[in-house]
């Protein structure tokens, strides 16, 4: 035995303390665990129903948004990471630095215009924050893809400058977390109108009776921006694209 416990036991003896076997001592755990079981029970049950329930709730989450941004504001510090997204334009500058395009100018400057409307709000349990912000970006967004339609088919751009524009459009959207859809030619046009976009295309003839009710092209794909709204949940705003479709006969 241990110089220490002997030491320890000696000094116990010399007060009244009867030495504690082993078995008394496990007897003695045993009443402490008995009296202390039964509530300790009922709570560890309730606890892992709530976790489990969460847990499953966020692996769904997961599943669904695990690539996504989902806007969802709940403080100062969630609202200024994301603000200075929206205002990180240096890409845009440089390139203006380089090609003072008037066209690109204004659009750009449509944007900062619309960033300055932002004003950090005094209450973040609002629960139209994240639906009136999701809007803001809709709206930046929209200016952003009206640069990447007209550096299509702007003669004051060649390949390369067209090319390197077109990317940082996608860049700074991506940037910003607005999503987009993946429409393909032959695809139904049915699942295309059920996504609800104002003017979102054009229709052509077509002899070929299979075509009609088809995409035949895609000019801008749908763009997806996802936030918490009042209910708690994910949903989405969606807009921005245009196609074109062959008539039904």
């Amino acid at each position: 035995m241990d110089i220490f416990k002997r030491i320890k036991n000696l000094i116990n003896r010399l007060r009244g303390k009867p030495k504690r076997t082993p078995r008394k001592i496990l007897q003695s755990h045993n009443r402490r665990v008995e009296t202390y079981t039964p509530p300790v029970e009922v709570d560890v049950v309730e606890n892992i129903s709530v976790e489990t329930s969460h847990e499953d709730f966020h692996e769904d989450f997961q599943d669904k948004f695990q690539d996504k941004l989902v806007i969802d504001i709940k403080n100062v510090e969630d609202w200024e990471n994301f603000v200075s997204k929206l205002n990180d334009l240096r890409g845009f500058e440089e390139f203006l630095f380089d090609k003072p395009l008037q066209w690109l100018s204004v659009q750009i400057s449509r944007v900062r215009e619309t960033l300055k409307k932002l004003s950090t709000p005094t209450d973040f349990s609002d629960d139209e924050l994240n639906f009136n912000l999701a809007k803001k970006v809709r709206d930046v967004t929209e200016f952003m893809l009206n640069i990447w339609q007209s550096s299509t088919s702007a003669k004051d751009l060649d390949e390369n400058s067209r090319l390197k524009l077109k990317n940082l459009v996608e860049q700074y959207v991506e940037k910003i977390g607005v999503d987009k859809e993946n429409f393909q030619p032959g695809d139904s046009f049915d699942d295309w109108a059920k996504l609800n976009m104002s003017s979102s295309f054009n229709q052509i003839a077509t002899t070929d009776i299979t075509a009609g009710g088809k995409i035949a092209s895609v000019t801008i794909q749908p763009h997806i921006i996802y936030y918490i709204g009042e209910n708690g949940e994910v949903e989405k705003i969606i807009f921005g694209g245009y196609c074109t479709t062959y008539k039904r006969g």
